[in-house]
């Protein structure tokens, strides 16, 4: 596994942390943070500056999630 898999783990156990200190599903939340990263860096063949956009894209989906939730 090279720095690539290495930043796919990080950003996934970040946003399971950042989640569970949320009082959300950790597991669903780095589950759903790993399919988008694998399709951004597979699929589409954006390699590491997919696990970037990635990992902003959750953040900004967990961000816009919990005004939406409240109401």
């Amino acid at each position: 596994m090279g720095v690539g898999g290495f930043f796919i783990v990080l950003a996934t156990i970040l946003i399971y942390k950042l989640a569970e200190a949320d009082n959300r599903r950790g597991w669903l939340w780095s589950g759903i943070t790993l399919v988008i990263i694998m399709l951004l860096t597979n699929v589409i063949k954006l390699g590491a500056i997919g696990v970037y956009i990635g990992f902003l894209i959750m953040l900004v989906l967990m961000f816009v999630s919990k005004p939406i939730r409240r109401l």
